[in-house]
C-alpha cells in the first residue's frame, strides 16, 4: 500500500512516470493520469514519521502551520501545485503555537486530513481557517493548530 502511494507521489513530481497498470492510458495528458492515480490510490493513515519514504523521490516536505482561530494561505510558487502529504488539525507538539491551555499532544482530527486535501491538493494556493467550527474539536480544552506537510510540484 505504501509503495503505491510512493509511486503516485513520484509520478506527480516527475509527470512522465506511469505505473504498469495504467500503460494503456499513456495517450492521456500526464496531469489527467496523475489525478486518476490519486483517485485510485488507497487511503492510508499517514503520520509525519511515515513520510520518509516519500522524501526519497520528492525531497523533504515543506511545513505549513496555522494556530487556532487564525486564517492563512498555503501557497506554491507560480506554475507549481500543492501535493498534500500529511494534514492535521489538533496538537502533536508543545512547542508549536504556544499557549497556556495544552492538555494533550495526542490530538488528531480525522476530518481535517480530508478537508485540507480537498481544499489544497492540486491547487497553487488555498485558504485555510484553523477553527473548531471547521474541523470539529478533537481535544476539548487544548489549543490546537493546523499542520500540513506538502510539496510544490
Amino acid at each position: 500500500m505504501k509503495l503505491l502511494v510512493l509511486t503516485v507521489l513520484c509520478c506527480i513530481a516527475l509527470t512522465s512516470c506511469v505505473p504498469d497498470a495504467h500503460d494503456n492510458e499513456k495517450s492521456k495528458p500526464a496531469s489527467t493520469q496523475n489525478e486518476e492515480l490519486l483517485q485510485d490510490a488507497p487511503e492510508v493513515d499517514e503520520t509525519p514519521t511515515e513520510m520518509t519514504e516519500a522524501n526519497t523521490c520528492l525531497g523533504r516536505p515543506s511545513v505549513f502551520r496555522l494556530c487556532e482561530n487564525r486564517q492563512g494561505t498555503l501557497r506554491c510558487p507560480k506554475g507549481k501545485v500543492i501535493v498534500v502529504a500529511y494534514a492535521n488539525y489538533g496538537r502533536t507538539a508543545k512547542g508549536v503555537c504556544r499557549h497556556n491551555s495544552i492538555k494533550t499532544t495526542r490530538c488528531y482530527s480525522s476530518k481535517s486530513k480530508i478537508l485540507i486535501r480537498k481544499a489544497c491538493h492540486g491547487e497553487n494556493k488555498c485558504a485555510l481557517n484553523a477553527r473548531n467550527s471547521v474541523y470539529g474539536d478533537p481535544c476539548y480544552g487544548t489549543y490546537k493548530y493546523i499542520e500540513v506537510l506538502y510539496h510544490c510540484v
